[in-house]
C-alpha cells in the first residue's frame, strides 16, 4: 500500500527599518468590536466587524445587526469563486456617531491570505420590511507576493496598518521561507518494515503584503532598497534550502510502524530546514546591524553588492 502525504513548514521573518524623530501616525484600537481611527488622521469614523462564510459558489448573505437588514455579494479571486471561505465584513459609518443602516458609508472585506478590499460603491435595495446592501462581485488579491527578479518591491506592496507607537520604526516587511514536500509510505513485506520515501519538494520565498507596512515619511528610495535587499537575502537562502532538501529526494527511511517511518523522514527534512533558516535569520540580523537598518549608506552599498553576488551563486553566501 502506498500513501502520499504532504508537509508544509514555514519560517516567518520580520525586518524593521528604524528612522529618527518620525511622528506617530498609527491608529489607536479600542474595543475589539468597535474601532476608532486616531484624531491625528483627521477622520471621525466608527467601524463594526462581523464574520461570515461564503457558499460553494463564493456567495454570501450576512445578517447585519439590525432587524431585516442584510449584506449580499460574491467573493472571488483572479482565478474564480472563493467557495466555503471565511471572511470578516467591516461596516464603516459616517462621523455622526450614529450606528444605523442609514449611516453606513462603506465596507471593508478581510479574507485570510488576501489583501483587504474596501467597498465604497454598493446598492441599497429596500423590499418591504427588509433592506439589502448589494455589494456585487468582490475580487480580492493574494496577500503573498512571491520573489521575482523582474518584479521589484513597490511601496504600494506595504499594505498593512502601522501599529500604535511606531515612533522609531519607519517600515516593516514580513517575509517567510517555506517548503512543501510529498512522500510515499509503503510496507515492505520482505523486510517487515514500513518505508517512507521523499518524492517531491518545493520551496517558497514570500512577502506578506497585508502585514508589511510603512509610515508616510519613510517612503524613500533608500528605505525601499533596504527592504528589497531583505527580500533578496531571503531568496538566497530559499535557493540554499532548495538545494539542501533536494538531496533527500529518493531517500528511504524505515520504521517499525507507519508513524515511525514518517516521523523519521520528517525529522531529517525539518533538521535541514532549521539549519538553513537559522543561518538566514543570522545573516538578516547581521545585515541590519552592519547597515544600521539602512542608515549607513556606505555599508548599505557594500551589502547591495554582496547580496547581488550571492543571488548569482548562493554557494558564495555564508553557508548553514
Amino acid at each position: 500500500m502506498k500513501t502520499v502525504r504532504m508537509l508544509r513548514a514555514v519560517l516567518l521573518l520580520l525586518s524593521v527599518t528604524l528612522l529618527s524623530q518620525l511622528p506617530n501616525l498609527a491608529g489607536e484600537a479600542g474595543h475589539p468590536e468597535l474601532f476608532s481611527q486616531s484624531p491625528a488622521l483627521g477622520v471621525a469614523n466608527e467601524e463594526m466587524r462581523l464574520s461570515g462564510q461564503t457558499d460553494e459558489e463564493g456567495g454570501f448573505f450576512l445578517a447585519l445587526p439590525w432587524p431585516g437588514v442584510f449584506a449580499r455579494g460574491r467573493l472571488r479571486n483572479s482565478t474564480g469563486a472563493l467557495g466555503h471561505t471565511f471572511f470578516d465584513l467591516i461596516l464603516r459609518f459616517r462621523g455622526s456617531g450614529l450606528r444605523t443602516p442609514e449611516e453606513v458609508r462603506g465596507f471593508r472585506l478581510e479574507v485570510p491570505r488576501f489583501l483587504p478590499k474596501d467597498i465604497e460603491r454598493f446598492t441599497v435595495l429596500v423590499s418591504g420590511s427588509e433592506t439589502h446592501f448589494l455589494l456585487g462581485e468582490v475580487q480580492v488579491e493574494e496577500a503573498e507576493l512571491h520573489w521575482d527578479p523582474a518584479r521589484p518591491l513597490r511601496w504600494k506592496d506595504f499594505r498593512g496598518e502601522p501599529p500604535a507607537g511606531s515612533h522609531w520604526e519607519g517600515a516593516q516587511i514580513h517575509l517567510s521561507l517555506s517548503w512543501t514536500g510529498e512522500w510515499e509510505i509503503r510496507f515492505d513485506r520482505g523486510r517487515g518494515v514500513w518505508v517512507a520515501r521523499l518524492v517531491s519538494v518545493a520551496t517558497f520565498n514570500t512577502m506578506d503584503r497585508a502585514k508589511s507596512w510603512v509610515l508616510p515619511h519613510a517612503k524613500t528610495a533608500e528605505v525601499l532598497n533596504h527592504e528589497q535587499r531583505h527580500f533578496d537575502l531571503n531568496e538566497v537562502y530559499r535557493r540554499l534550502l532548495d538545494l539542501s532538501l533536494r538531496k533527500f529526494l529518493g531517500t528511504e527511511v524505515t520504521g517499525r510502524t507507519r508513524e515511525e517511518a514518517e516521523e523519521k523522514l520528517k525529522a531529517l527534512l525539518n533538521a535541514a530546514f532549521e539549519r538553513v533558516t537559522s543561518k538566514c535569520q543570522e545573516i538578516q540580523s547581521r545585515y541590519d546591524r552592519e547597515t544600521d537598518y539602512g542608515r549607513n549608506l556606505q555599508k548599505q552599498r557594500e551589502w547591495d553588492r554582496m547580496i547581488s553576488e550571492w543571488l548569482l551563486d548562493p554557494l558564495r553566501a555564508p553557508q548553514p
